[in-house]
């Protein structure tokens, strides 16, 4: 094989079509990386301006995420990159085998996942299967739903921003699904859909989750809302929480049923009503926390921090 084949398959350079002459490839994104990787090799790449029937190369990137889970399956390749751009519509990432999967932008700046409003309501980014999604430096905006993450995956959201969803900034559900989130933003959830009318900035069901150093902003009615599963969170600041049309909830951080919550330097600030409330659950662990500016209404009473036992017969809580 010669030299100048070997750097092409390698992906350290450009060919050309016909296979005549190369050129280096730049790095693609503003911090110098390939996608957060020091060098491009063993990775497909997507751009808004590729084509699906190209090979995933850095100079012929498919255009699609979906064709680039078709080129990584059956191969020890899992890594997808993301070249800067604005990708129209929903996207499904199943992975139930196999080697963990890593998508990758430039930046939450820099690549753009833009959902529609239309109906039935789909989230603009799903995650499913049983395997490991990775996904990181991207934003995912507008949508009914913003992220899902269901079916028992085992995903890693990193330095990802999910802005002006309808209904759902991000939903992790099912009690085999575990979760952990870094350097997340939620930001400017709606009230939802009529037969959910109130928004949630984060909404966990059933799930395993760990959250560290992140942002729930702006959102209207629950800035995080969990029923059941388990919640480790460090870092974890949720600001104005609005309060819906309908349900006029407005609360900071609302949890039921969980068999565990572990709240370690959170601040949540400028609910619509209660900061944190939290009732029904087993075990509850929060230290230093602030929890300020709350509001109180006719409709709505605004208490800082509830912890509540409903019932009778049932044992209390374990409160740290």
């Amino acid at each position: 094989m010669s030299v100048m084949r070997l750097w092409c398959c390698l992906g350290l350079m450009g060919c050309s079509e016909g296979g005549e002459g190369f050129f280096y490839s730049p790095s693609p994104c503003s911090d110098g990386t390939w996608a957060g990787w020091m060098l491009p090799y063993g990775v497909v790449w997507v751009s808004p301006s590729g084509s699906d029937s190209w090979p995933g190369s850095m100079v012929r990137p498919l255009r699609t995420i979906r064709a680039a889970m078709e080129a990584i399956r059956g191969t020890r390749r899992g890594r997808i990159g993301l070249l800067p751009g604005v990708y129209e519509g929903g996207v499904r990432v199943f992975r139930d085998s196999g080697k963990p999967v890593t998508i990758s932008g430039c930046s939450a700046a820099e690549v753009v996942i833009k959902g529609s409003f239309e109906r039935p309501a789909t989230a603009t980014l799903a995650l499913q299967g049983s395997g490991e999604i990775t996904v990181r430096k991207l934003s995912v905006e507008q949508g009914t739903g913003g992220i899902t993450i269901t079916g028992g995956v085992q995903a890693s959201l990193e330095s990802v921003t999910v802005t002006g969803a309808a209904a759902r900034g991000i939903l992790i559900g099912g009690e085999d699904t575990v979760a952990s989130l870094t350097d997340v933003t939620v930001q400017e959830t709606s009230n939802g859909m009529r037969s959910r009318p109130s928004g949630w900035g984060l909404g966990i069901i059933g799930a395993s989750v760990s959250l560290f150093d992140v942002r729930l902003l702006d959102n209207r009615g629950f800035g995080l809302n969990m029923d059941g599963g388990k919640l480790d969170a460090q870092q974890l600041v949720i600001e104005r929480t609005a309060v819906t049309d309908v349900d006029r909830f407005g609360t900071g951080l609302y949890v039921r049923h969980a068999q565990r919550v572990s709240l370690s330097v959170c601040a949540v600030r400028e609910s619509g009503g209660d900061g944190v409330f939290l009732i029904d659950n087993h075990e509850v662990v929060v230290r230093d926390c602030v929890i300020d500016q709350v509001a109180s209404s006719s409709f709505q009473p605004g208490d800082g921090l509830v912890v509540r036992q409903v019932g009778t017969g049932r044992e209390p809580p374990s409160v740290t």
